[in-house]
């Protein structure tokens, strides 16, 4: 969701040096952007400590702009005073925008002229070129990030045995994607489909995966960074919500169809990691097998050729 603002730096000032500080589970994301930035590795949560050697290295580079997308007190605190300019996210109260369009606003707020846009990667082909026959990807696990453990936003494995069978009888291959926490889940819905569905969860680097997806006909997954590079990459994309709100955090693509339950579009902005009320009709199983099996067909529809 931040590439749209970096793209948009970086198009704009082409003769500037501009420096990416991201923690590595994102970094993956800029190294397949395209774009001539360079990335810096930062930890993937912050304190005081970690904030305040963050602070003494920006301040060490000389910056003429510091631009803050995360909408974090420590970021802000590393930045202050660390550059002439220094700008940050802010949201309007109750944000109702896609994050990647809040993005834009710090870019905006530096005097570059950034429109909306859908991210955009250069898709890798290391992994996907020795696969001969068509092939789709699952990723039954998610909820996932460094601090956050969300399992509210993983969909339940029977509907993604449904799914699975349903593709395998369509005549794909179909691969199960995950880490190595997520992999039981993956083995449980490869044991009970049978023929043609693999497990790879657990067996691959995030880059392997990426290279991975950015072959198969079709990707099917829920609210997690996978979903978002395959949209980017220009994958049919079939991304199932709830309870995030789809409206601030879908994958963005001409070839993304989500399926979320209504009330979550409308849900407020909220810390799933503090808060529990969550309304019940914004739970993940108000989506159902017949609903993303149509959205499926609705993207093979249209993209026949992937």
């Amino acid at each position: 969701m931040a590439l749209p603002a970096v793209r948009a730096l970086a198009e704009a000032l082409p003769q500037r040096r501009i420096d990416v500080y991201v923690g590595d589970h994102a970094r993956l994301a800029f190294e397949l952007s395209g774009l001539d930035v360079h990335i810096l590795s930062v930890p993937p949560t912050f304190d005081l400590a970690r904030a305040m050697r963050l602070r003494y290295r920006l301040k060490r580079q000389y910056y003429e702009s510091i631009v803050i997308l995360d909408r974090s007190r420590w970021l802000r605190l590393a930045a202050s005073r660390a550059a002439p300019q220094v700008v940050a996210a802010r949201s309007q109260q109750p944000e109702r925008r896609h994050e990647s369009v809040v993005y834009l606003d710090v870019v905006r707020a530096t005097g570059v002229d950034a429109l909306p846009a859908p991210p955009k990667i250069v898709p890798p082909d290391a992994l996907h070129s020795t696969i001969a026959a068509p092939y789709t990807i699952l990723h039954p696990g998610g909820g996932q990030n460094p601090g956050a453990f969300l399992p509210r936003k993983r969909w339940d494995p029977t509907r993604w045995i449904e799914v699975a069978r349903a593709l395998v009888a369509q005549g794909f291959a179909v691969f199960l994607t995950g880490n190595a926490e997520e992999a039981p889940i993956a083995e449980r819905i490869a044991d009970s489909v049978g023929a043609n569905t693999t497990s790879i969860a657990g067996k691959l680097t995030l880059r392997e995966s990426a290279e991975l997806i950015c072959g198969a006909r079709l990707f099917v997954g829920p609210d997690t960074g996978l979903a978002h590079i395959a949209a980017a990459a220009g994958i049919p994309t079939v991304a199932i919500f709830g309870p995030t709100n789809p409206n601030r955090y879908r994958p963005l693509g001409s070839a993304v169809r989500i399926c979320a339950p209504p009330a979550s579009w409308e849900l407020t902005d909220r810390d799933l990691r503090r808060h529990t009320d969550v309304p019940s009709e914004c739970d993940i199983m108000h989506v159902h097998v017949d609903e993303v099996l149509a959205a499926v067909a609705d993207l093979l529809g249209e993209h026949p050729c992937g």
